[in-house]
């Protein structure tokens, strides 16, 4: 494999956990279950430490394919992607702190449980924003026309 195939292959295991942890976080709080919770860091945890590793095989994807990509493109999609990957952090560290204090035999915070799940709709959001950006990369046929964006400003 080559580091955009690596790239490609790592980064659908944050976007699509951050769906899941999100759900996970959502049914906790709704039903007051502690498992759900610990699940749902978890998961956090390691979607987290996937976007790590995704976040940090974009540049040499990107220089595998330098010649070929349109770099103002590429330019928006790792913006986004570093702003994706900050949040993340920011949430693993949550979680793990979380799961700390659940070995702890510790309760988390209510706050800490309302944050995480805050966090995650925001991650998951930017997440989905930074994976259209990268489909533009290799496939601008997703992107909306011109002309349309234009009509709603008219």
């Amino acid at each position: 494999m080559n580091w955009p195939q690596i790239h490609l292959a790592l980064v659908h295991f944050p976007v699509v956990g951050a769906f899941f942890s999100l759900v996970l976080f959502a049914l906790a709080l709704f039903y007051r279950s502690d498992l759900l919770f610990r699940v749902g860091c978890g998961f956090t945890v390691f979607c987290a430490l996937a976007a790590a590793a995704s976040y940090f095989t974009g540049g040499e994807a990107f220089e595998a394919m330098m010649a070929e990509l349109d770099a103002d493109v590429v330019e928006d999609h790792a913006l986004v992607a570093r702003g994706a990957f900050l949040l993340y952090t920011l949430g693993g560290v949550g979680a793990l702190v979380a799961l700390l204090q659940e070995l702890q035999e510790e309760p988390a915070a209510p706050a800490l449980r309302w944050a995480l799940l805050a966090v995650n709709v925001v991650v998951f959001g930017v997440l989905l924003w930074a994976a259209h950006l990268g489909g533009l990369i290799r496939h601008p046929e997703i992107a909306p026309p011109v002309e349309s964006i234009a009509t709603l400003f008219l």
